[in-house]
């Protein structure tokens, strides 16, 4: 078996994985941006701040007896670790083509490999990412639209519009909890109106992001130029190769692949807090490729080589209402 094409097909994996698989990505560069993308295997649960003692106020004369009174301010969500595997193969003329010197294994055979596995990762994972994933179970990775939709159960917590739990819903242009996919203008007025929204309930300071695609971007960058608004500072995924430009200090980011899935995608718009959001993965399976093994031992088996590329993890939101979905922007 040819040791120097398994040793430089994991060696060319784990040397590029940030850069081809992870950071190409928006969502994945502002969560490592804002340091939110974390290693580490603790519970995904949290403790977050549902309510405040506003209510139990009491204005008094000199004379009136002070009110006592307590409220619960606090709930507790829990996330379940989800996984994905991305199986890694090559056979034996794939072998002996790269059976190469003592050093290194022809370039042509790990590059064909290693951009296989790592395009096929870094799809999927966008995917994901986007996705709208139920609490229940443990097998898909939950996405910006699980935490954002409104009325979807999420970190174990009901929601429905105004009343069932309406403080952990995505924010809601109307306050209605009920105009997710109402169909709206991309417009600068829209998009103030967004953030507004998005910032009662963080400093008003936060940092902001704009998620849309290609046709969105065109329309938003069109409209600031007309009014000579157009600028890059504050610009913080413009270095990792994103095309950005900044509107109120919101970075609007392009991501084609919200156009290239199809139109449904191409219409969404997201307003996202990144401080709000963790992107957890465990250490144990941390994207890494596992030893390949030879499929000939097997009774029945192939002349092939099988590796694996194993992920666990979850994406979670700790304040949906400091963020916003629209599903109908165009």
């Amino acid at each position: 078996m040819s040791v120097n094409l398994q040793y430089c097909v994991r060696e060319a994996w784990e040397d590029s994985l940030i850069d081809q698989v992870l950071k190409p990505l928006p969502l994945v560069a502002m969560m490592m941006e804002h340091k939110k993308l974390r290693v580490n295997g603790t519970a995904l649960k949290f403790t977050v701040v549902k309510d405040d003692l506003e209510s139990l106020a009491q204005d008094y004369d000199v004379n009136d007896p002070l009110t006592v009174g307590e409220k619960t301010v606090t709930a507790t969500v829990q996330w379940n670790w989800k996984k994905f595997q991305l199986p890694v193969t090559y056979d034996v003329d794939d072998e002996i083509e790269g059976d190469g010197d003592k050093a290194t294994a022809p370039i042509s055979v790990v590059k064909t490999i290693v951009e296989a596995a790592q395009t096929g990762a870094r799809k999927h994972l966008n995917t994901l990412l986007y996705g709208a994933a139920a609490d229940a179970g443990k097998k898909t990775f939950q996405g910006l639209r699980s935490a954002l939709t409104h009325d979807a159960t999420y970190g174990g917590l009901t929601r429905g519009t105004t009343v069932t739990n309406p403080w952990w819903q995505g924010a809601s242009l109307a306050d209605t909890f009920a105009d997710q996919a109402t169909p709206t203008t991309p417009t600068i007025a829209m998009l103030r109106n967004c953030a507004a929204k998005a910032r009662r309930y963080v400093p008003a300071n936060a940092k902001l992001y704009a998620i849309v695609g290609e046709s969105n971007y065109a329309q938003f960058q069109s409209q600031v130029e007309a009014r000579h608004m157009y600028t890059r500072d504050g610009s913080r995924l413009a270095k990792y190769g994103f095309r950005t430009f900044t509107i109120d200090d919101i970075e609007m980011v392009c991501d084609p692949y919200l156009t290239i899935t199809g139109a449904t995608t191409a219409a969404y718009f997201f307003l996202l807090n990144p401080e709000t959001w963790e992107l957890r993965i465990k250490p144990e399976r941390n994207f890494q490729l596992t030893p390949f093994r030879w499929l000939g031992e097997q009774a029945n088996g192939l002349d092939k080589y099988l590796a694996r590329v194993r992920v666990a993890g979850n994406l979670v939101c700790t304040k949906p209402n400091a963020n916003i979905f629209l599903s109908s922007v165009a």
